[in-house]
């Protein structure tokens, strides 16, 4: 597998490669979303993630072979036409991994990752294969942005896929191997009120600027339950709002 690696400049003649990616899998309303929100930012897209729902699968290298080779499957997604799209026997973070040695065509610039159904903070990011596939990119030099929706009964996608394009910018110029992970909430966009206050750190250049700014914060520590699910006999112990 190679591929070649392009720094993001002034003068560069094409536009930044995103890696569209994520655990809910390749037909994931999220996932069309943020590669939409990719290409109405202007980037080029490539969409790979893995074939089924993959959730919890963290850093997980783990990936499917047919006589040696990784088994990928060309997709098709509304909206998206004329991109590469591939559903991926493998998880979110081997897809990550692949990319950056030139599995699905020149290294991507950015990795984005999701857009989750569900959010991804705390102590759940440890296991969350949507912030693994982001960090296991940063882990080769590719920034990456994680983008999660916050749980309801009506999905408001809409919502983190402009999230997401509001962040874009700032993940373009920062530093390689920047890692973000943006959670949003479960509102239409007249609904979210944003936060007043920047607390953007010095690795980040450039701030994301908007009536609605996004608020940079240190992870939670979340409380934990020790209440078993009913339909299992032996206590077990989840993050808050159960298990993913």
């Amino acid at each position: 597998m190679q591929g070649q690696t392009r720094r993001v400049g002034r003068q560069d003649p094409k536009p930044p490669l995103a890696l569209i990616t994520n655990d809910d899998g390749i037909g994931s309303e999220g996932l069309r979303q943020l590669a939409l929100a990719a290409v109405g930012s202007g980037l080029r897209v490539v969409v790979a993630a893995p074939m089924t729902e993959s959730s919890g699968a963290s850093a997980s290298l783990t990936a499917a072979e047919a006589d040696g080779r990784l088994v990928i499957e060309h997709r098709t997604l509304p909206d998206l036409h004329g991109r590469s799209i591939y559903a991926v026997g493998g998880l979110p973070a081997y897809i990550a991994l692949v990319a950056a040695r030139g599995a699905f065509g020149d290294v991507p610039d950015v990795v984005l990752s999701g857009i989750n159904n569900g959010p991804n903070t705390g102590h759940a990011i440890l296991h969350s294969g949507t912030v693994g596939a982001a960090l296991t990119a940063a882990g080769q030099g590719i920034s990456s942005l994680a983008v999660s929706l916050a749980i309801g009964t009506e999905r408001h996608w809409e919502a983190g896929s402009a999230y997401a394009s509001r962040v874009l910018p700032a993940l373009l110029q920062s530093p390689p191997g920047t890692a973000l992970n943006l959670n949003v909430p479960n509102l239409g966009l007249e609904g979210i009120r944003g936060s007043a206050r920047r607390r953007w750190p010095a690795s980040v250049r450039c701030r994301p600027t908007s009536s609605r700014p996004v608020r940079v914060t240190c992870r939670s520590a979340s409380p934990r339950s020790t209440r078993a699910p009913s339909r299992t006999p032996t206590p077990r112990c989840w993050p808050r709002g159960g298990p993913r």
